[in-house]
Parts: structure tokens; C-alpha cells; sequence
């Protein structure tokens, strides 16, 4: 599904690991493993940000990457440099997000239940139904 929502974006792939959750202790190791020599960057939501620093390892994860905050809706540039002022390392990058209402949990409850999810890219959508992602049998 990621690799069809990416499709239109030349400069961005796909890279699946067997770790089914980030992990400061794990997943981290082994990207540097991957990319090493190379600039890692993570984008976090800004419902995630204020979370980031109780992470196990999360100094770790400040001190070899940098990192990136998509605006959720809500969310204020002003709220995430609050949020984030006693991190150790800044500055950190804020972004506005595409759809900044767009949330995973919510569209795979719409699906779930038969309803349309707003705001998914149609290929997304398509890709979904295809594969007979979400769905509730009876």
C-alpha cells in the first residue's frame, strides 16, 4: 500500500525490515547498517512529538538522526517547539502536513465498518479494495 501511494514520488522507496515497530535499540542499528555513511532523517507526526524523549534510548535516536515534525491537525508550530524546547538536540524541523487530518486508526475504522475513509488517495483506495484490506466478515 506504501509503495502504491509513493509511486508518484521518484525520490522515495520503500525499505520494509522485519522489526513490526520502530525501536530505538533495534530498528535504529540496523538502518545505520543500511545507509551507512548517510543522513538519517525521521518524520514523527505531531501527535507522537511530545512522546518522543520517554522513548527507551531516545538520546540515542536525537544523536544520529535528525528529525522531522509533520503538523497533525490540532497541532501548532508554536505547541510542537514547546513540546519539544528541553530535547537535546535542536533545532528540530516542522512541517506542515499534506492532509493534516489524515489518520491511519480512522481509516482503517471507516473501512471496517463499510464506510468511505476522506481524504485516501484514490490508488490507496483501489489497492485496498483489490486486496481486500479492512474488511469485517460476518
Amino acid at each position: 500500500m506504501i509503495k502504491t501511494s509513493i509511486k508518484p514520488h521518484s525520490k522515495l522507496d520503500l525499505l520494509e525490515l522485519d522489526n513490526k515497530t520502530f525501536s530505538v535499540s533495534k530498528t535504529l542499528p540496523a538502518l545505520e547498517r543500511i545507509f551507512k555513511n548517510s543522513k538519517l532523517v525521521f518524520l514523527f507526526g505531531s501527535d507522537k512529538a511530545a512522546g518522543l524523549m520517554d522513548w527507551p534510548n531516545a538520546s540515542r535516536l536525537f544523536d544520529l538522526s535528525e528529525i522531522v515534525i509533520g503538523l497533525r491537525e490540532g497541532s501548532s508550530s508554536k505547541s510542537i517547539e514547546i513540546d519539544c524546547k528541553n530535547w537535546p538536540k535542536q533545532p528540530i524541523k516542522i512541517i506542515e502536513s499534506y492532509n493534516p487530518t489524515l489518520l491511519s486508526t480512522e481509516i482503517r475504522q471507516s473501512l471496517q465498518s463499510g464506510q468511505a475513509a476522506q481524504g485516501l488517495a484514490k490508488s490507496v483506495a483501489a489497492y485496498i479494495r483489490q486486496n481486500w484490506l479492512y474488511i469485517s466478515i460476518p
